[in-house]
């Protein structure tokens, strides 16, 4: 089964929560709110805030997420991880099946990777969280997050800021998914399976913005469909370096205790930290993972959005769509995405690609390709080798085209 993706038929998103507690798996609580405030407001070298949208079938995953972060090595003194957990009624009955948001501060369990959690649950008043009672969080209304980011950035207060959003994702497109019977659409990330929302880019975008008085230092998407280049654009002024698969990926997603056991603290920007997590992926042999300098993307968007224009004259009707894919099939060319089921058939136009051309003097425009359909084609295949074969977005998304339309004319 893939992560951060539905499935049904292809992806399988089911959802939701209740309360009931088993009295001897409940983790007992440590009363953060009463600990000594100048070691509470100590400047760390990072801060990591975790907005863990698990109120659906990636409830275990989550439990077994922050254990591995409870696994890892890391100095306590230098590094803040919080956690916002929501969890389901349906699929995970550990931990004193405890259902709601709680909000945790994690903390090492030298017994490792165990399914029992030990870190102290932290009172929150922004989010109306008080220790020992329960309380059920929509995790798709961006106030919550924004409120989350507000309150991490009074209380742990540090040099460097890192954000991880987890859970399902389905990119910038929207998906029908069964629910217990009934259908509802969901797009972008945070599906919570309670209220039956989820929440768009341009909200996400909203609640960074307003519960960060700076940019991020580091953004990362553990879901499906991260890296595309419409979510990029709208968070490009959020975060200096932004990490995600650029398709799904598998339920476990990444390696916490891997992770957090390397020198995190050595770290002193975004991109080292990308780094130490791009080597999970390498070992793993996952082509789909991505690091995007966020200060390039609006280039890369204006070139792109002047190139798709003038190529959206050529791509016309279901012929020339069919014609287009025969021919990259034909060049053996893997151009999908992994496990990619229903995208539109793409051609990556990212950083870098962008950086590529750039190195050869062009811009990415159609004169730059080609003046004809085959010319074109055989242009833009000359601009990829077998080292940048897995490439994502976007030759058919063109001009004032829908997802739906463009689905049409390239796959037919």
């Amino acid at each position: 089964m893939f992560r951060r993706f539905l499935i049904a038929p292809f992806f399988v998103i089911l959802l939701l929560t209740s309360c009931s507690f088993l009295q001897l798996e409940v983790p007992s609580y440590a009363e953060v709110d009463n600990q000594d405030q100048a070691e509470k407001n100590k400047i760390a070298k990072w801060t990591f805030i975790f907005y863990m949208c698990a109120d659906n079938n990636l409830e275990s995953a989550a439990i077994q997420d922050i254990n591995e972060m409870e696994a890892a090595q890391f100095d306590e003194s230098e590094i803040n991880i919080l956690a916002l957990l929501d969890r389901s009624e349906f699929y995970d009955d550990s931990n004193g099946n405890w259902t709601g948001t709680r909000l945790l501060k994690i903390s090492h369990d030298d017994a490792g990777v165990n399914n029992k959690i030990i870190s102290p649950e932290i009172a929150c008043e922004d989010l109306g969280i008080s220790l020992g009672t329960e309380k059920e969080l929509d995790m798709a209304d961006y106030n919550n997050l924004s409120a989350l980011l507000n309150f991490c950035c009074r209380n742990y207060a540090a040099e460097h800021y890192a954000l991880i959003i987890w859970g399902h994702g389905t990119g910038y497109r929207s998906f029908q998914l069964s629910d217990f019977g009934t259908q509802t659409k969901v797009r972008a990330v945070a599906v919570d399976g309670s209220s039956g929302n989820f929440m768009e880019t341009p909200n996400l975008r909203k609640a960074i913005e307003s519960g960060m008085k700076r940019k991020l230092d580091f953004l990362g998407f553990d879901t499906c469909f991260a890296s595309e280049l419409e979510e990029l654009y709208e968070l490009r002024n959020c975060t200096l370096y932004f990490a995600g698969s650029e398709g799904t990926q598998s339920e476990s997603g990444w390696d916490y205790k891997e992770w957090f056991s390397e020198n995190i603290a050595a770290c002193t920007d975004g991109l080292s930290l990308c780094r130490l997590l791009e080597n999970q992926h390498i070992q793993k042999e996952d082509s789909t993972f991505a690091i995007i300098e966020m200060s390039k993307i609006e280039k890369v968007f204006t070139a792109f959005d002047s190139f798709a224009i003038q190529a959206s004259h050529i791509v016309k009707n279901k012929s020339v769509g069919s014609e287009i894919k025969e021919k990259l099939f034909l060049q053996k060319r893997a151009f999908r995405v992994y496990n990619s089921m229903t995208n539109p058939l793409y051609l990556d136009i990212c950083v870098d690609t962008y950086e590529r051309i750039l190195a050869l003097g062009k811009t990415p425009t159609l004169d730059n390709f080609g003046q004809n359909r085959e010319q074109i084609i055989n242009r833009l295949l000359k601009q990829m080798d077998d080292d940048i074969c897995q490439m994502v977005q976007c030759l058919c998304l063109l001009g004032t085209w829908t997802d739906y339309m463009a689905h049409d004319i390239v796959i037919g």
